[in-house]
């Protein structure tokens, strides 16, 4: 097995330990780019972490989560105090060792190096957070359009944190119909956001979702909403 020592770099001086965000950063870089650049010469990365400084396990797991794609690997070593201490690079006969693997989640189908092509890491992720929420915004707009002017009065009402007998008061309908009516607003957001017809979420996590992208929009009076009351978003979708 040949071994290539990469050092790791800031302004030209080699980093020995990290103290700072320049230097996190400048492993992040380091690790991003040889996995990138040897996924582009066409090699299959198996990716070994073990010991060493945490940024030095996180870095190189969030790199192979951006590059990485179907046939690559990553693997954490588990290993007893005495390889620890002994500070060998391999293990002797009598040293327990194992071999983990890391799961990880592909980014694309398309190859990873092309998404990347020409970014930093930083940039990259940057890029993907924003195309997160402009997809997450437009789902909201689709859930938006999906309501009745009935359901849309109901949701108010929720993001008023109004219970479900409050609600019944509120709109003079019976406690049965509002909550039948807020099922059907539930259903419709499950739908928009692509979550499974029988996944439960909490009331909780519902209103946040649409006060995320709710609040600081423009808006005319009736849809400026109180955040809710924490007694009542405990029910289950």
């Amino acid at each position: 097995m040949k071994l290539r020592f990469i050092p790791i770099k800031l302004r030209s001086n080699e980093v020995e330990d990290f103290y700072s965000e320049e230097e996190t950063n400048a492993l992040f870089n380091t690790v991003f780019n040889t996995i990138r650049d040897y996924k582009n010469i066409g090699y299959r990365i198996e990716l070994v972490i073990a010991g060493g400084r945490k940024p030095m396990s996180i870095y190189p797991v969030i790199s192979a989560q951006i590059l990485f794609d179907e046939n690559d690997r990553a693997w954490h070593l588990l290993s007893e105090e005495k390889l620890v201490k002994s500070r060998n690079l391999l293990p002797e006969d009598d040293m327990f060792y194992q071999l983990v693997p890391i799961p990880l989640m592909l980014w694309s189908n398309v190859p990873p190096t092309l998404l990347v092509d020409g970014m930093t890491p930083q940039q990259f992720i940057e890029n993907q957070q924003q195309r997160s929420r402009e997809q997450g915004e437009l789902k909201y707009r689709k859930f938006m359009g999906l309501l009745t002017r009935v359901e849309r009065d109901v949701l108010k009402a929720l993001l008023q944190g109004l219970s479900n007998e409050d609600i019944s008061k509120k709109l003079k309908k019976s406690r049965r119909t509002v909550e039948h009516q807020i099922q059907r607003v539930y259903s419709k957001f499950k739908t928009s956001f692509g979550l499974p017809v029988q996944s439960k979420i909490s009331r909780q996590h519902f209103l946040r979702t649409i006060l995320l992208y709710r609040i600081g929009k423009s808006a005319d009076a009736d849809t400026q909403y109180s955040f809710y009351n924490r007694d009542t978003i405990e029910d289950k979708i």
